[in-house]
């Protein structure tokens, strides 16, 4: 194989030293038989006579260091390059569309990628589900867990090997250079083993710091590069969190990140800072207070039917056992976390891939219908093919071959259309949707698309042109047209027309509902409306004094030039006013 390459490279070489060996050869008969008395004429006609034909010579020479079926192909695709220079209207207008249509569809292709086929960034994924409470009052519908009963699914559950809870949080950091307000996570203890993560730095949580008298912290790796400078003796340190000593434990991996949103966390911390009270019970004691997420991850063997049957045992019985508090959630949902990850953009996004697949084919109906009017064109072209010896196949093989052809310049600029347009998808608010890219499987994607739309709108041309009748096809020069022909054509039009029209219809109910959304009365008049939120420690500001900080706050937002209204909405942090 290395050899065939290497002479595919030198071909022009070698054809000019296979000429100049069989020139050699008739050189030494045509003086040897000039020497036995011979004029050179007829010397040199004789000695040709000898060798036979040169050019059949030649072939078979070239035969024996090339393999005849790839050097076909390379050859039909150089003809195929020339006609389409030669028709550079009807090049650009294939080119134009397919790009078009397969741009759009590896757009979505690796948006749905992205978010719905890529597996989750942790090790044997497959294996994360989620868990919620089963809410049956009015529709049965998920529910958070309240701290309570997350604990006692925790320890009562047999099938999974970890289960971990978590919520939002934000913090703030003080104590280097300047404060800066921070996203985070409090979560349970097992939070590391459960996704089978080893922290960069340091070490996960231990099951006793989930005591509402620990304060560790794990940073994320972009946290800690950021505002600590990659510091490796940054484990073991304290940071003023929260007016709060906290001890960091460890850092994060790189691109670690949990849960996977649109913004993800910088530190987790543990159950301890809910389990704190401030004067009243902590909400890790309230069972009404349902505010928490769950993740687990199931043990070998352990499918998600049985997991949910099992949970569903425990449910019910807490219902039995807290009827005050558990009874209206009676069973669980567990299903895969990725389910949960992406939650309703599932079917949007499905049906946005099938949509831009229905462009696709307008647009092979259309490239079908250039290629059928450039098949007459070229009648006489496969006529005289034909007449010469060439096959059926063959003429088929050249026309598929030109599909190929131009398929490929499409989808080469159809990639280059969906590198550009992805960076529009990326503002959706969909988790995983900042990870869409053209990678292996959206290239491949991509390629096959390129090969079934060529088939698609290549096929029926090429065993039109292959059909041409030798004596209709010599008698002039001019372009014919056939019944066949006139009503494969026909038919292209109206299946364009009925594909587009439903297109058009969907467009336009998503234009009218969107259109609806953005102009509903919101019950307020927006222009010149800003808002922001702060964040308060529940420890220091806690009651009264919560309250007198927001009266300042609003007194001094009276003050500054402009402000015409300030408001003040107050969403206290600690614990027993949740």
């Amino acid at each position: 194989m290395i050899g065939w390459m290497r002479d595919l490279v030198l071909r022009r070489r070698l054809d000019q030293d296979l000429a100049e060996e069989i020139r050699q050869h008739l050189d030494e008969k045509t003086d040897a038989l000039v020497a036995s008395g011979m004029s050179r004429q007829d010397a040199a006609l004789a000695a040709q006579r000898a060798f036979g034909n040169v050019t059949r010579t030649e072939e078979q020479g070239r035969e024996a260091w090339r393999f005849l079926a790839i050097e076909d192909v390379f050859a039909d695709v150089r003809f195929a390059l020339r006609q389409l220079r030669k028709s550079p209207a009807f090049a650009l207008a294939g080119i134009l569309t397919l790009a078009l249509g397969i741009g759009a569809n590896t757009t979505v292709f690796s948006v749905v990628n992205a978010v719905i086929l890529r597996p989750l960034p942790y090790p044997e994924s497959d294996r994360l589900v989620s868990v919620k409470s089963r809410d049956i009052r009015g529709t049965p519908h998920p529910a958070d867990l309240s701290y309570p009963t997350f604990f006692d699914f925790r320890a009562e559950n047999t099938v999974f090997e970890h289960i971990v809870s978590y919520r939002d949080a934000e913090f703030t950091l003080t104590g280097t250079e300047q404060p800066i307000h921070l996203r985070g996570q409090i979560v349970s203890s097992d939070l590391f083993p459960m996704l089978h993560v080893q922290p960069a730095l340091g070490r996960g949580f231990l099951p006793h710091e989930e005591a509402a008298a620990e304060r560790v912290v794990i940073l994320s790796h972009e946290l800690w590069r950021g505002r600590f400078g990659g510091d490796p003796a940054i484990v073991g340190t304290t940071l003023m969190i929260d007016g709060q000593p906290h001890t960091v434990v460890g850092v994060a991996p790189p691109r670690f990140e949990f849960p996977i949103t649109r913004d993800s966390a910088q530190m987790w911390t543990t159950v301890a800072r809910d389990a704190a009270s401030g004067t009243g019970m902590p909400v890790t004691k309230q069972r009404g207070a349902r505010m928490l997420d769950a993740m687990a991850r199931l043990k070998p063997g352990v499918s998600i039917d049985q997991a949910q049957a099992h949970m569903d045992t425990i449910a019910a019985s807490l219902a039995e056992r807290y009827p005050d508090s558990n009874r209206n959630q009676p069973g669980t949902y567990v299903r895969p976390e990725i389910d949960h990850l992406v939650g309703d953009a599932r079917w949007p996004l499905f049906i946005l891939l099938g949509a831009v697949g229905l462009v696709l084919v307008v647009a092979c109906a259309n490239i079908a219908n250039l290629l059928l009017a450039h098949a007459e064109e070229r009648a006489r072209e496969f006529t005289v093919r034909a007449a010469i010896g060439a096959g059926r196949a063959r003429i088929v093989r050249q026309f598929i071959t030109e599909s190929l052809t131009l398929s490929a310049i499409g989808c080469a600029a159809g990639l280059a259309v969906a590198a550009w347009s992805i960076r529009l998808f990326r503002a959706l608010p969909v988790p995983r949707v900042g990870d869409a890219v053209i990678d292996g499987r959206v290239l491949a994607f991509s390629l096959a698309l390129a090969v079934v739309t060529s088939v698609l709108f290549g096929l029926a041309p090429a065993l039109r042109a292959a059909s041409t009748e030798l004596s209709g096809g010599l008698k002039d020069g001019s372009r014919t047209s056939t019944p066949g022909s006139d009503r494969l054509r026909h038919g292209l039009c109206v299946a364009q027309v009925a594909l587009g029209l439903v297109l058009v219809s969907a467009a336009g109910l998503l234009i009218g509902s969107f259109l609806h959304l953005v102009r509903r009365d919101l019950g307020f008049r927006p222009e010149g409306v800003l808002t922001f939120s702060l964040d308060l420690p529940g420890q220091e500001y806690a009651g009264q004094r919560q309250l007198d900080f927001h009266a300042r706050l609003l007194d001094q937002l009276r003050s500054l030039p402009g402000v015409t209204r300030p408001r003040s909405r107050c969403r206290c942090r600690s614990p027993e006013t949740r």
